[in-house]
C-alpha cells in the first residue's frame, strides 16, 4: 500500500555507515531484506583474528560460515607465503544474498 522506498533506501546507507559488528549487520540485512554492504561484513569475519565462535556460525547458517572459513584459510595460507598482495576473497554474493534474504541460518 504505501511506498517509503527513500526512507528505506536511507536508513539502509545509514546502516552501513555504522560501525556495527559483522554478525549484527548481517542480522539485520537478513531483517530487512538487503544486501548492499553484506560482503564487507563477510569480509570483516575473514580478516579479523578470531575465528568465527559456534553461535556467529549459528546465525551464518551452513554455507555462509564455510565461506568465510574457506577464505580465512586462503588468507591465512597466502600470507604465510608472503604473497598478501594476490588476495582474492571475494564472495559470490548473489549465492549469499540469496541465503541472507532468505533467512538461512
Amino acid at each position: 500500500m504505501w511506498s517509503f522506498t527513500d526512507l528505506r533506501d536511507q536508513c539502509i546507507r545509514t546502516l552501513i555507515g555504522l560501525d556495527l559488528p559483522p554478525l549484527r549487520f548481517i542480522e539485520l540485512s537478513r531483517i530487512y531484506d538487503f544486501k548492499d554492504g553484506v560482503e564487507d561484513a563477510l569480509l570483516k569475519l575473514v580478516r579479523r583474528e578470531e575465528k568465527p565462535t559456534l553461535e556467529e556460525a549459528r546465525i551464518l547458517g551452513v554455507d555462509l560460515y564455510f565461506q568465510v572459513a574457506e577464505r580465512r584459510e586462503r588468507r591465512r595460507d597466502i600470507l604465510l607465503a608472503g604473497m598478501g598482495s594476490f588476495i582474492n576473497l571475494s564472495f559470490n554474493t548473489k549465492k549469499a544474498s540469496t541465503y541472507l534474504c532468505a533467512g538461512h541460518g
